[in-house]
């Protein structure tokens, strides 16, 4: 197995490039002799290529297979957000709120799947919510950009509470200075 080790880094490099379809088939070949890095990686490549069931599927089994990886674990719940997110973006928001409520309930120290749930609360106009899903990600992992992003956004666009978002851009620009988005966010909250 450890000789298939490079196969899955090339693997990722072509999936990070766009050439995920390339990769699914040397992955496979890679799964045949049972290395979890195979798995998580085609979880990742049939995610970049919005197969998200399968992706789904790949994840959990490398999260299976390796009761002791939490890199493994992490992505699992990643997949199913993105899937959550992939739904709510097709209109499906509601589905994606019951499945992210799932999700938190088995995995409630995850700040990715409350983040997750905020995002899809966005979507659904629900500022309350998302506020709530959003503060509880960030207490999670005050590490977290995005969340913090996500959070100021909320409350800025949603609530148009500048005073109370420009904080918490900061926060996220802090976490991310090449963030460019995340400026711009900090610059509109601050012109009010």
């Amino acid at each position: 197995p450890d000789a298939l080790i490079p196969l899955v880094g090339l693997a990722s490099v072509l999936r990070q490039t766009g050439r995920g379809a390339e990769a699914e088939p040397m992955l496979r070949k890679a799964i045949e002799s049972g290395i979890v890095e195979a798995h998580k990686e085609l979880a990742r490549v049939l995610a970049a290529l919005g197969r998200m069931d399968e992706a789904i599927g790949e994840a959990n089994l490398a999260a299976v297979m390796s009761e002791n990886d939490p890199e493994a674990k992490e992505l699992a719940v990643e997949v199913r957000v993105a899937r959550a997110l992939q739904d709510a973006g097709e209109g499906k928001a509601d589905l994606a709120v019951e499945d992210l409520n799932r999700l938190i309930a088995q995995n409630p120290q995850s700040a990715m799947a409350r983040l997750g749930l905020g995002k899809v609360q966005i979507v659904r106009r629900d500022a309350d919510a998302a506020l709530t899903a959003l503060q509880k990600a960030v207490e999670l992992d005050p590490k977290a950009a995005e969340a913090q992003h996500q959070l100021g956004y909320v409350q800025h666009l949603m609530k148009r509470n500048a005073a109370a978002a420009v904080p918490v851009f900061e926060k996220a620009v802090a976490l991310a200075p090449g963030n460019a988005r995340y400026r711009t966010s900090l610059g509109g909250a601050l012109l009010e």
